[in-house]
């Protein structure tokens, strides 16, 4: 199979975040968020360095656009839902570290899994999973949904409380600007999360697609 030249090797060290007990089942239930996040930050970051690897450059403009035939023949050789990156050499020290942190971030979350048992308490994020029966891919697509939008959320909530502590000792063309700014988060926000839900059900729809059309066969 047709391999790409590797590109230099970019800062391939994956750090999971620091562990802490969490003392309250609200601290439980965002430290298990966070863990499931950093977890799908380290896939999106592995798959990104691999596709770098196969000889993909991000700078050029016309990325998508133009496949050469040995691209087209080497991409038609690969199994189904395969892409880009699997086309790159098999890089021994990228995959032990991502094996490694991977198995970290899942001992974290493995064990704040088993404290809240102990405790008696029900992670939200969990308790969602349970609930509506989410598949492994399902929960992935979710947390790819939510990361945006929690990163934009804390913004809006860190300018709406400047403007608020700045209000009494700053000019008010200050609060003003701060205020405008969080105004323009929350529209973003509400766009973000609108397109999360299309993106979610799209998602859902394509995958009930093709399990039909793979039942009629």
């Amino acid at each position: 199979m047709k391999t790409f030249a590797a590109q230099p090797k970019a800062n391939t060290k994956f750090d999971p975040l620091p562990s802490r007990a969490p003392a309250s089942e609200a601290e439980l239930s965002l430290a298990h968020v966070r863990v499931a996040l950093t977890r799908i930050d380290l896939v999106v970051r592995a798959a990104v360095l691999r596709w770098q690897q196969a000889g993909r450059d991000p700078n050029d403009a016309f990325r998508g656009l133009v496949v050469s035939d040995g691209d087209a023949v080497a991409i038609a050789a690969l199994p189904l839902t395969s892409g880009w990156g699997d086309l790159a050499a098999e890089d021994d020290d990228l995959a032990r570290q991502m094996a490694e942190a991977q198995a970290a971030v899942a001992q974290e979350a493995q064990g704040l899994l088993m404290e809240a048992r102990r405790r008696g308490f029900t992670l939200r994020l969990q308790h969602l999973i349970d609930t509506y029966g989410l598949d492994s891919f399902a929960v992935d697509a979710f947390l790819l949904c939510l990361a945006p939008a929690v990163k934009i959320f804390s913004l809006l909530f860190l300018y709406k409380l400047a403007g608020a502590l700045l209000e009494p000792i700053t000019d008010k063309r200050i609060t003003d600007c701060l205020g405008g700014i969080g105004n323009v988060l929350s529209i973003l926000l509400i766009t973000v999360l609108g397109i999360a839900l299309m993106f979610f059900l799209t998602v859902t729809l394509m995958i009930g697609t093709g399990n039909t059309t793979v039942m009629l066969r």
